[in-house]
């Protein structure tokens, strides 16, 4: 008799566990199909709609998985139907999930339109806060590439050297590291500094022969040499 109401409740607790598994699992698959939605319509450029479904799935679903990236499109989303205020969406984000990788990426959107717009020092200052989120090392060559490039736009030519080089040290990897050394060397032949120009370039083949960038240096340096009268 024991063994039988044993068995009645091992098998109760079973169907019991079964159905709370199914409950929670037919609750994420909701969940994921919300979400889904939601960037559906974002992808159709249907913005209005994407943030009611977004706004939906995150007061819905808080706890999820999910609710960064979901955020992170509600942002966007807000942006495209107000881009007036594109900035304060974008911040709101970052001030909530501060080390997100797509905290790092809005900052680079909110750089390039701060560089499109002729605002280069706050376009160097949204890579800088980039910087310091913490990024890969791919992500680290880009914000200080952008950071050169930035600073250079506005004519603080020094400063932008000092980035193309710390990356270039940093990240000699860095797919961004050859760039980085041309566009120091074409700042210093901006200048007419032709003999730190020359060494510059001299600099990039070295250390980059086969790169593309290096194949580029010929007409740059043929420039420079002719500057001062090298030949």
């Amino acid at each position: 008799m024991v063994n039988v109401r044993r068995i009645i409740s091992l098998l109760v607790i079973c169907i019991f566990t079964g159905f709370l598994q199914l409950q929670a699992q037919e609750v994420q698959e909701s969940a994921s199909q919300d979400f889904n939605n939601g960037v559906t319509l974002f992808n159709k450029g249907l913005f209005e709609e994407s943030i009611t479904e977004f706004e939906h799935f995150i007061q819905k679903h808080g706890n999820h998985q999910l609710v960064t990236t979901a955020n992170y499109y509600l942002a966007r989303a807000k942006a495209k139907t107000d881009t007036t205020n594109k900035s304060v969406y974008f911040e709101e984000f970052i001030d909530e999930f501060p080390f997100s990788n797509y905290s790092s990426k809005l900052l680079f959107d909110l750089g390039q339109q701060a560089d499109s717009a002729g605002q280069y020092r706050q376009a160097e200052t949204y890579y800088s806060r980039a910087l310091k989120l913490g990024l890969n090392k791919k992500q680290s060559a880009k914000a200080y590439y952008w950071m050169g490039e930035s600073a250079a736009a506005d004519s603080s030519f020094v400063q932008a050297r000092q980035y193309f080089m710390t990356l270039a040290d940093e990240y000699p990897k860095s797919e961004w590291a050859a760039k980085a050394l041309y566009a120091r060397g074409r700042l210093y032949l901006s200048e007419n500094k032709y003999d730190s120009s020359s060494v510059a370039f001299e600099i990039l083949k070295e250390r980059y022969p086969n790169n593309e960038m290096s194949r580029r240096v010929g007409t740059a340096l043929g420039e420079s040499y002719y500057q001062q009268g090298r030949y």
